[in-house]
């Protein structure tokens, strides 16, 4: 979502955010590993969510020679579901640039009908989000669900909540999308850049995302323009030197490694190249 004057959430937060996803619980407990906070220079910071088993190293999560791990949940290192993925099939699918395809929340019956023209500046249907900024409804904030519906009439989302037949109308800049990123340019710790995360919180004291990186099992803190995003995520132009484009949406066509910019699609016929660090989920 867009900038706000809301909490911002430190890292500790954001691990506490995650066990919320599983019930309030941290579901790589009982691995054999305990939270290992690691400070970071370049501005990252990093705390872990269990590193690994009495053989050292990450271990699966669950299977039956893991006591108290989660049962039907993949392995960290090798090839199974990670809790991000998990947490996303419990919302009935995702849609967008994390991929995937609507559950049955999002199925529509009857005829099928002709395809709208493409929103370059909504966030897609079946977007994960965390509600942010309310002010009418402060104990909503913090509160996740996933977009339905985007009324172009009124710029608001219908957002189905998490756990719950509740929804609600909310404006982009209450919503932040839990969204991939890859990391980049970190010259102090150089085993980070390449590894793909999912953005979990925001801070808006620091301006850094908290990213879960599923390799490493672990939250980072990371400045803006240390994550790439994916392509087609839709993002907000803020704080550039052009007043008109400051506050509006776009779609991300391109990442351009020159310069550590994006080429951002506002409509049909418009495309504009932007810093990494001018552009806010």
């Amino acid at each position: 979502g867009g900038m706000g004057g809301g909490h911002a959430m430190s890292p500790e937060e954001a691990q506490q955010m995650f066990g919320q996803f599983f019930g309030g619980a941290d579901p790589f407990a009982g691995m054999g590993g305990g939270m290992g906070n690691m400070g970071g220079q370049d501005g990252t910071s990093s705390f872990s969510f269990a590193t690994g088993g009495p053989g050292g190293g990450f271990q699966s999560f669950g299977g039956p020679s893991m006591s108290g791990g989660m049962p039907g949940m993949g392995g960290v290192g090798g090839g199974g579901m990670d809790p991000i993925s998990m947490m996303m099939g419990q919302m009935g699918g995702t849609g967008g640039p994390m991929g995937g395809m609507m559950g049955p929340m999002g199925q529509m019956g009857g005829p099928s009908q002709a395809a709208e023209p493409p929103q370059f500046d909504a966030i897609p249907t079946g977007t994960l989000v965390s509600l942010q900024n309310l002010k009418s409804a402060p104990e909503r904030n913090g509160d996740r669900g996933v977009i339905r519906q985007y009324i172009s009439s009124t710029k608001r989302y219908m957002i189905q909540i998490e756990d719950s037949q509740d929804t609600m109308s909310v404006k982009a800049l209450n919503l932040l999308q839990h969204v991939g990123v890859r990391i980049h340019n970190i010259a102090s710790q150089t085993e980070l850049n390449g590894k793909s995360g999912t953005i979990m919180a925001w801070s808006d004291a620091n301006q850094r995302y908290n990213i879960y990186v599923k390799a490493l099992a672990k939250v980072i803190s990371l400045k803006v323009d240390n994550c790439i995003l994916d392509k087609g995520t839709v993002v907000q132009i803020v704080g550039t030197s052009r007043d008109e484009l400051n506050g509006k949406w776009g779609t991300i066509t391109e990442w351009i490694r020159d310069g550590d910019k994006y080429n951002v699609q506002l409509s049909a016929s418009q495309i504009i190249r932007v810093k990494m660090d001018a552009l806010r989920v």
